[in-house]
């Protein structure tokens, strides 16, 4: 004699299994979106940092505090994109700002090519810390 009836015991089997199908679809979920998170991230830095060493390229002495250049309103959007994906409170997310701020600060400065590819390098280190 069986301990439960049958349909009883394929209720319970095909509850089970529907369960299981529901929490893989749903990491699923998560895990693209996170993958997305990751990609957006990526190519704002990829883009920062572009934009900093054309920015750096273009430089000349009469031209070190001409804002007009349209690459500096760029790296100011990639600039606020990357800040709104991270979260203020994680150190990690502190390194990435504090790098792109020093890189910002230093591309409106009179530095040269070698500190502004310093302080690009630093930001790609730190975001590849967060991915």
């Amino acid at each position: 004699m069986a301990w439960l009836p049958d349909a009883v015991e394929a209720a319970l089997i095909a509850g089970g299994v529907s369960l299981a199908g529901l929490l893989i679809a749903n990491q699923s979920r998560i895990s693209g979106f996170r993958q997305e998170w990751i990609n957006g991230l990526r190519d704002d830095v990829a883009s920062l940092v572009a934009h900093a060493l054309e920015i750096q390229s273009g430089k000349s002495p009469t031209k070190l505090g001409d804002e007009s250049n349209p690459l500096f309103g760029k790296s100011h959007e990639v600039t606020a994109r990357i800040s709104l994906r991270l979260n203020p409170e994680e150190d990690e997310s502190k390194a990435i700002n504090k790098a792109m701020n020093d890189l910002r600060d230093v591309i409106h400065s009179p530095a040269g090519f070698d500190e502004v590819s310093l302080k690009a390098n630093e930001l790609i280190d730190a975001t590849q810390a967060v991915l």
